[in-house]
């Protein structure tokens, strides 16, 4: 995805042909035939996702292998709603001191890495957007058992909704609405709850051994990069603060 900050670029891939500005990206399909004169002066930020990791999260999207390529349309204007939250997207990753901090986690680093490619997968036309955007079906009980049980089983390992549906063999759209529709929350957010409580446990283990423990490098470690959302969703699903959970006990 090129977006030029000045200047402008004559973008021809595939049928399509495009002149790019600082108000209109381009989404280059790598299956297709590319050809490119940018002008002077024509910086651009430009954000470069693996064909095969888009291709293989629209495949867990729709549950079955891609029969052809996935292929974008070459034009993204950036003053529409989808384009302006694109544009701010990126730049919060470009130029935000907290997320260069928070890439440094593995578990953070594959939460941002899929956010980028569910972003341009699901707000960007491309040719499987109609087939992405048809109700899925509502998986069987034992799915979403399976699901819950592996979350809980792998809570502290990066996770993805594509690992996951794969691991239980339905779509990522699938396992979603059955996670909606059982627990009242999605698959992720079932797993943040997981998370919490597991940080909690740590907390009041603890504050029971009266242990000097860091609570912002413990909720770094279990993949919570904003302290401060994570202290508020802290506090309403326990009731406290990690501080007041933890008491007494020094925090280094």
């Amino acid at each position: 995805v090129q977006m030029p900050l000045s200047g402008q670029a004559k973008i021809r891939c595939g049928s399509e042909t495009l002149l790019s500005t600082p108000k209109k990206a381009s989404v280059i399909t790598p299956s297709l035939p590319l050809h490119m004169r940018w002008q002077e002066e024509n910086d651009q930020i430009i954000v470069r996702i693996e064909r095969q990791a888009l291709e293989d999260a629209c495949s867990a999207q729709l549950g079955y292998a891609l029969q052809k390529p996935l292929e974008y349309q070459l034009a993204m204007p950036l003053d529409t709603r989808q384009g302006l939250a694109w544009l701010q997207l990126v730049g919060f990753l470009s130029n935000s001191l907290f997320a260069k901090e928070a890439l440094k986690n593995p578990i953070i680093t594959t939460q941002i890495e899929q956010l980028v490619i569910a972003s341009l997968l699901n707000n960007h036309p491309h040719n499987f957007s109609d087939a992405i955007s048809e109700r899925p079906r509502k998986p069987a009980r034992r799915y979403l058992r399976e699901a819950e049980e592996y979350l809980r089983a792998h809570c502290k390992q990066p996770i993805t909704l594509a690992t996951l549906a794969n691991h239980v063999n339905i779509s990522t759209r699938s396992l979603h609405y059955g996670f909606k529709e059982h627990f009242g929350i999605g698959p992720m957010a079932y797993l943040k709850l997981v998370r919490l409580q597991a940080i909690r446990e740590r907390l009041l283990q603890a504050q029971a051994q009266h242990e000097t423990l860091s609570i912002t490098q413990l909720a770094l470690d279990w993949g919570f990069a904003h302290l401060g959302r994570f202290s508020e969703d802290y506090r309403k699903q326990f009731g406290e603060t990690p501080s007041q959970t933890l008491k007494q006990t020094p925090i280094a």
